[in-house]
């Protein structure tokens, strides 16, 4: 039977609250959360639910978006509310010319998305591919004068040190757990289960298991229990901490957030 986030009381989407930690989605246009999270899906009505306090903005990386564009999203959303906005792709594929283009950076994304997101610009995000070692401190160097909070996303081991950033733990097939701690902000972003259902196991297979998106069709109860354990540690070390769950983890995130408050509220207690 499919679970609903409002089959339980509303008290029960509050199983585990705290002002450090943020918790969203990867993206929010998804049909099959009708009835979960809204009647219709919208930003809007995505981050008017108690449940989230922030988003993964990943339409930036197919494509700059404008000042404009970040200033709409930002007026549909509460104060409260934040942004981790993903950088776009030609500046970390290697094929491209503007690959680790600081000056191109600043003038395309960064400073794009300062001044249309405003306060609610909470990440400026980069996902790097695996197999690439560069050194990216001069990149990161010139990009952190602008001020604002940067959080990197890696699947290998990178040859250099980046203790200014925050390192995102990236809960993902052969990645390793626990990752190093970097930044003043903790950030989770649980992909894929560690351990695949059928193999091959990636995104792709992942979506065509779990459309619509709307229940958990492989729970993955340990790795919700170590994302809990990690989240708890670093909450009682007065760090902020993110934790954004992709569809592809267990097949719904909303419902897979729920149940990590609820597994939050249990380890706390």
């Amino acid at each position: 039977m499919q679970l609903s986030l409002f089959e339980r009381p509303e008290p029960l989407l509050g199983a585990f609250e705290h002002p450090n930690l943020r918790l969203g989605t990867a993206s929010w246009n998804y049909p099959g959360w009708r009835g979960l999270v809204y009647d219709e899906p919208g930003l809007a009505a995505y981050s008017a639910h108690p449940l989230f306090r922030c988003v993964a903005l990943d339409r930036n990386f197919y494509g700059p978006l404008s000042e404009a564009e970040y200033a709409g999203y930002a007026a549909q959303v509460p104060a409260n509310f934040r942004f981790l906005v993903k950088a776009p792709r030609a500046l970390v594929d290697p094929a491209s010319a503007h690959y680790l283009d600081a000056p191109w950076a600043l003038e395309n994304f960064l400073e794009p998305a300062r001044r249309g997101l405003g306060s609610s610009l909470g990440l400026a995000h980069f996902f790097f591919p695996p197999a690439r070692h560069d050194d990216f401190r001069a990149f990161f160097g010139r990009l952190l004068e602008v001020g604002c909070e940067v959080s990197y996303e890696v699947r290998q081991k990178l040859v250099c040190d980046l203790p200014a950033l925050n390192r995102v733990w990236n809960v993902f097939p052969g990645m390793d757990w626990p990752q190093p701690e970097k930044g003043g902000v903790r950030v989770v972003r649980w992909t894929l289960r560690p351990s695949a259902p059928e193999v091959p196991w990636n995104l792709k297979t992942a979506a065509h298991r779990y459309l619509p998106f709307s229940a958990l069709r492989d729970p993955d109860v340990e790795t919700r229990r170590r994302i809990a354990d990690q989240v708890l540690d670093w909450l009682g070390q007065g760090l902020p901490v993110w934790v954004l769950v992709n569809n592809k983890a267990e097949g719904c995130a909303p419902l897979s957030l729920r149940m990590l408050t609820e597994e939050l509220a249990l380890r706390s207690s």
